[in-house]
């Protein structure tokens, strides 16, 4: 068989049901092969978005996304979303063409060193120069993208490689179970526990998994302690749960640190410092941390832990619950406790501060409908939550909208409100909206884990700007006939890049533009267009953007003042709950 035959018969020995990318004459061989085996390619308008897709795929379903670019301008169109899985945690194989290695007549046409190009943003990633090895790479790569911290691989396929004939096979997929903690470091992280005496749980988007929510939920009931978010994190402890703290929106002060502060220890579950520097929550070095992760941590000035907890999240927490509930003749024998179980000095755990921030949490940020036109942010995100089931989705874009939908949109389930605070990139909530749909429809029916229950809707939400960066995705939505709804958070400009100015006391420039005619452009493309009108029709006009036979676009009005009056005016004069 041919090379790029036995790549696709690989990739489907991984289990892979999609390729995301745009073909390039370099690619022939590799897309004609993918078709053959059962592979859908999924054509998006530019590679940018390819890359957005699979990292979506990833991030749902645990699996590598795979997606496919052809060599030069394709594969440097695929950095952006590359590096917003890489920074996210999503689990990617990239694969691009490139021309000849062989007899190179094309010489350096279009010819880029994409392989050291990628090597900031990959884990692994490789050239395949030899047939033989194809079978082998691909494993590799599958198996570095999805290990540990998820991230990317990368494979350069020259095309005559692509085209020559191999003997070789696919080799057989192993899922690596992941090991558990040590018993000491578990006891040790009892110990430590057991003598705070206002611990507080921080959830990050490496424990975003149900075992882990399931497990989270259980140890919650357990210990009766209080947990919040970050905001890829958030979801994973239910906001209705009287023991979340929400999540955190943003890095400047805001209700949630009244409880971050107040903690004499930190125990953080996937924590990765790009979402949520230490030097923000630890800056006075003064906490006790407790490290559970599938990864040791990434250690610095301010995140030194005092204990770290490797392994499967979910086990660990487990077993760290059971140790502090029942605790075991070895963790009795080594803390010498008292009669009751806890050591000398070791109070009950002081959870009513967390119990009355939780009061003013629900208090400043459930949001509230107005009248007022253009929308505010809270009656948008109000009616997105009557509209949304429990275990409907939520995908934001990035900017000002991100940090409303972070702290004050109501989440219940893990997975349900997909934010990107790593790269944080604008203009990939389309393509990542498009990619939820697809993996979330039942009518595709490939993705039992889930579609098993009734069809979830899905809703984007994204600012004028970022929309504008990907609005041609909107071809890929119709082509592939998902359902989905976006709506244009419409501040006529870069709401989040003129807050910013206007609250360090700068001048605004380049941050205003004039928008299309949203609902004309939603019909060119075969979408349904609405444009809200006042504020009381959002909710029905949602309504019928979800039962539209094809995707929809709402063009919404908000009022960019009350970002303004909310997170420079009110934020700054927080008093903390005594």
């Amino acid at each position: 068989m041919r090379a790029a035959e036995l790549f696709a018969q690989s990739l489907k020995n991984e289990g892979v049901k999609y390729v995301f990318g745009v073909p390039g004459e370099e690619t022939l061989d590799i897309v004609d092969a993918i078709a053959k085996a059962g592979i859908e390619f999924v054509l998006t308008q530019h590679e940018q978005a390819a890359a957005f897709m699979a990292a979506t795929y990833g991030r749902l379903t645990g699996r590598a996304g795979v997606c496919l670019s052809t060599l030069g301008p394709g594969a440097l169109n695929l950095t952006t979303g590359l590096a917003f899985a890489a920074l996210g945690g999503m689990p990617v194989v990239a694969v691009t063409a490139q021309s000849g290695i062989r007899d190179n007549w094309k010489r350096e046409f279009q010819r880029v060193d994409i392989v050291n190009h990628f090597k900031p943003i990959v884990k692994w990633n490789a050239r395949i120069e030899n047939p033989n090895d194809v079978a082998y790479l691909t494993r590799k790569a599958f198996a570095i993208a999805e290990d540990q911290r998820p991230g990317v691989t990368h494979l350069e396929f020259p095309e005559d490689v692509a085209a020559e004939v191999t003997e070789g096979e696919p080799l057989a997929r192993i899922d690596i179970r992941r090991p558990i903690a040590e018993k000491k470091a578990l006891l040790q992280a009892a110990a430590l526990l057991r003598k705070a005496k206002h611990p507080l749980i921080l959830v990050s988007h490496g424990a975003v998994r149900k075992r882990v929510a399931d497990e989270l939920k259980a140890f919650v009931e357990a210990t009766g302690l209080y947990v919040t978010h970050t905001q890829m994190g958030k979801g994973t402890l239910s906001d209705d749960d009287l023991h979340s703290l929400l999540t955190l929106g943003i890095h400047s002060r805001d209700w949630v640190h009244c409880g971050i502060e107040y903690a004499d220890l930190i125990i953080t579950l996937g924590y990765h410092a790009l979402e949520y520097s230490p030097a923000i929550w630890n800056n006075g070095r003064d906490k006790k941390i407790i490290h559970i992760d599938f990864s040791p941590p990434m250690l610095d000035h301010f995140y030194n832990p005092d204990s770290a907890v490797v392994g499967d999240i979910a086990t660990n927490l487990k077993m760290l619950g059971e140790r502090l509930v029942s605790p075991s003749p070895d963790f009795v024998s080594a803390q010498s406790p008292s009669p009751s179980g806890r050591g000398e000095g070791e109070g009950q755990w002081n959870t009513s501060y967390f119990a009355s921030l939780r009061e003013t949490l629900l208090k400043h940020l459930t949001p509230k409908p107005s009248d007022q036109f253009p929308l505010t942010p809270q009656t948008v995100l109000a009616a997105a939550r009557q509209v949304l089931g429990r275990n409907d989705i939520l995908v934001s874009d990035v900017g000002a909208h991100k940090i409303w939908v972070a702290r004050a949109f109501p989440t219940y389930e893990y997975q349900t409100c997909l934010i990107d605070n790593g790269l944080a990139a604008m203009g990939g909530g389309l393509p990542c909206a498009i990619a939820t749909a697809l993996v979330m429809s039942r009518r595709f029916g490939r993705d039992p884990d889930f579609t098993s229950g009734p069809e979830r809707r899905v809703l984007l939400i994204t600012g004028d700007g970022g929309f504008l960066m990907n609005m041609h995705e909107m071809a890929t939505a119709k082509r592939l006939g998902v359902k989905l709804a976006v709506l244009i958070w419409n501040d006529n400009g870069y709401g989040m890049i003129r807050w910013h100015a206007q609250k360090s006391g700068l001048t605004p420039v380049g941050v205003d533009f004039k928008n299309p005619d949203y609902v004309k452009l939603a019909e060119s493309f075969g979408w349904q267009g609405y444009r809200v009108g006042n504020a009381q029709e959002l909710p029905n006009i949602l309504e019928k953007a979800f039962s539209a036979n094809a995707p929809a676009l709402i063009d919404c009005p908000v009022d960019h003042n009350e970002t303004v009056r909310v997170f420079t005016e009110e934020l700054k004069n927080i008093v903390c709950p005594i």
